[in-house]
């Protein structure tokens, strides 16, 4: 079934004669009882009756594959926002690789300044409760068919990315052409370092926002 049908499989078990088949399977479940431990330690899950297994799928399963479909698209987000709005900015410089953002902004932009949201995301986030989940299995539907993580959904995550870095970028741009750059004390903000500063933290204040957006 995995490699004639290209399925995803998983597999229960819970004796010494299963470990094969749950090894062999993309996920593997054993259950802990009298015919010994070997199948639970062989598998990525382990429990002690068949009944859980329903909740694994219905509940954990479906949380996972939810989590994983919506942080991959937003991590790809946030890097497109960040990376394109330093791309608009080279035509201006004559492509001559000057550095739009402060250096530090560059190394702890994916590292500290825009970590945490994802990271939520992708461990924490429910759009149903357990109750919910459990109570309408035909939710469950939807990972079998794929239809959290498809093309559209990227590509659409990915030209709101475009859309949104032009907008980072282009309005402080205006400001500075248009505007008088002067801070609330009378000094001027004209310098490389400021302009890329407020590009810089427009692009990490929308990243989140976008992320936090999206969470359930």
């Amino acid at each position: 079934v995995k490699e004639g049908r290209k399925a995803m499989t998983l597999s229960i078990g819970d004796g010494a004669n299963d470990v094969a088949m749950i090894q062999e399977a993309n996920v593997g479940c054993g259950l802990l009882g009298h015919e010994g431990s070997q199948a639970a330690m062989s598998a990525d899950y382990a429990f002690g009756q068949f009944r859980f297994l329903t909740k694994l799928l219905l509940v954990h399963g479906r949380w996972s594959y939810q989590r994983i479909a919506d942080m991959h698209s937003n991590f790809f987000y946030k890097n497109v926002i960040w990376t394109l709005a330093m791309f608009w900015f080279m035509p201006f410089c004559y492509f001559d690789a000057t550095y739009l953002y402060d250096y530090s902004f560059i190394l702890f932009y994916n590292v500290i300044f825009t970590s945490l949201p994802v990271i939520v995301l992708g461990s924490f986030d429910q759009d149903i409760n357990s109750k919910a989940a459990l109570a309408f299995p035909q939710l469950y539907v939807r990972g079998i068919r794929g239809l959290e993580h498809t093309r559209t959904k990227f590509w659409f995550y990915m030209l709101d990315g475009l859309y949104q870095s032009a907008v980072v970028f282009f309005i402080p741009y205006l400001v500075w052409q248009l505007g008088l750059a002067v801070a609330f004390n009378g000094k001027g903000i004209d310098s490389l370092a400021d302009f890329g500063t407020t590009i810089a933290v427009a692009a990490i204040f929308a990243a989140n926002t976008y992320v936090g957006m999206n969470t359930h």
